[in-house]
């Protein structure tokens, strides 16, 4: 079966039934008023984050400037549609470079931390150093969303290790 590329909503991105990301070719505007054709190309994906996720660079359609998006997100958007509130997107075999639409499913923190479990990914424990760096990122205001993201774990884990109410140290 040949590759198949979808356009991903709201880039200027393509995503293929491969798990790769590419621009299309268009042609902008530049500054001076003078339009400059640029050809699509297939990105470099890069590791983006301590755990393993594959990201690129792209500007999203409105957009000023260039961030860096996950690429399992954009082959999701493109191939399943947009995500569910409260959802993230798993990767069903627990290999996170592997971003292909028949791998990639959306569901909740629970439904990752069992993958995680079944595909001996996950931790049960943080170490103490985890615990008290996220406690001091809370004090200067980090949202308990972004705490999650940060040390991988789910939302309510982290307001109970703020709050002392759980703390499992392992050295």
């Amino acid at each position: 079966m040949s590759e198949v590329w979808l356009p991903v909503p709201g880039f200027y991105l393509e995503a293929s039934s491969e798990g790769r990301v590419r621009s299309t070719p268009r042609t902008i505007v530049r500054k001076n008023g003078a339009p400059q054709f640029c050809p699509g190309k297939v990105l470099t994906p890069n590791p983006g984050n301590k755990y393993g996720h594959l990201y690129v660079t792209a500007r999203a359609i409105g957009s000023e400037k260039q961030n860096y998006h996950a690429v399992h997100a954009l082959v999701a958007l493109a191939f399943h549609g947009p995500r569910p509130d409260g959802q993230i997107t798993r990767h069903e075999d627990g290999d996170l470079t592997n971003n292909r639409p028949s791998n990639l499913k959306y569901g909740t923190y629970t439904d990752n931390k069992a993958d995680e479990a079944i595909h001996g990914r996950g931790r049960a424990r943080l170490l103490r150093h985890e615990v008290d760096t996220m406690r001091v990122l809370k004090l200067y205001g980090v949202k308990n969303k972004d705490l999650s993201r940060m040390f991988s774990i789910d939302p309510g884990q982290v307001s109970k290790i703020c709050s002392g109410k759980s703390w499992v140290f392992e050295e």
